[in-house]
């Protein structure tokens, strides 16, 4: 199958979907990219005669996997089909190698954690989805320390935030740094005497005029404070994808007025 052809796919096993997606080509490709979706290794579940009943797309990464889009059309829906087509995606999974599969899934989607759990998945977390823009408050000095910003690569960001994020909980699929390297995100960093304070990832979606959080470690929550208004003249709105519900980031955005517009949970399965 094409791009174009996968794309529509999606769209058609996720209509009337909490989320409907609306991939195209050029989106879907991108998605692969960053998520490391295998195309060879995922699930397409057809009727004999090639009509289209169902998704899984598996996502890898070493011997760990994580399961991508997964739909059933809706003319297929209420048969049964998930559990078949759950059983296709784990069955592949092993055939890979894997030693774990991985997804998130909507906490209102009850048919479909019924679905995974009898599955063998376990919920490990919630993670939620934070959108909104911060009180103008939030950008003011506060008189104390004056922070010196500078661009780094992301890949320089990703090893200061290793030092600092100890204790903090470890990031989805999606934000992992192999994903963040893929995004064409750019960083930056707080210092104070020289001293990494604090480092950000972020990426301009100017389709959506928001700044995307793909990263945020800091000391202290001046040092956040300071980073993030270097990039709010992008734009006033800032969004966070799957952030641990217990993670001090998700405590400071939604102190500072960004609002959980979905939550989900984390699942895992283990293989082997």
């Amino acid at each position: 199958m094409s791009s174009a052809a996968l794309a529509d796919a999606i769209n058609a096993a996720f209509a009337g979907y909490y989320i409907p997606p609306a991939n195209t080509a050029s989106s879907f490709a991108a998605f692969c990219r960053w998520f490391n979706l295998d195309l060879a290794t995922s699930v397409r579940m057809e009727t004999k005669d090639g009509t289209l009943a169902g998704l899984a797309m598996l996502g890898i990464r070493g011997s760990r996997g994580w399961c991508g889009p997964f739909g059933i059309v809706p003319d297929f829906r209420g048969r049964g089909l998930a559990g078949t087509l759950a059983s296709g995606l784990i069955a592949r999974a092993r055939s890979h190698g894997l030693r774990s599969l991985g997804l998130e899934v909507l906490v209102q989607n009850e048919r479909a954690i019924k679905t995974y759990q009898n599955a063998g998945f376990v919920t490990l977390r919630s993670v939620c989805v934070l959108d909104g823009s911060p009180e103008n408050s939030f950008f003011k000095s506060d008189g104390g320390e004056s922070y010196d910003i500078q661009e780094i690569t992301v890949a320089e960001a990703w090893l200061i935030a290793e030092q600092l994020r100890t204790g903090r909980p470890p990031p989805t699929w999606q934000r992992e740094p192999v994903s963040l390297l893929s995004m064409e995100m750019k960083a930056a960093v707080a210092l104070l005497n020289g001293r990494e304070q604090g480092v950000l990832v972020y990426r301009h979606n100017t389709i959506a005029n928001q700044v995307a959080i793909g990263a945020l470690d800091f000391r202290e929550e001046s040092v956040a404070r300071a980073l993030l208004a270097r990039v709010a003249s992008l734009s006033s709105r800032f969004f966070c994808l799957n952030e641990p519900e217990n993670s001090t980031l998700h405590e400071l955005l939604g102190r500072v007025g960004l609002r959980e517009v979905h939550r989900q949970y984390e699942m895992t399965l283990q293989l082997g």
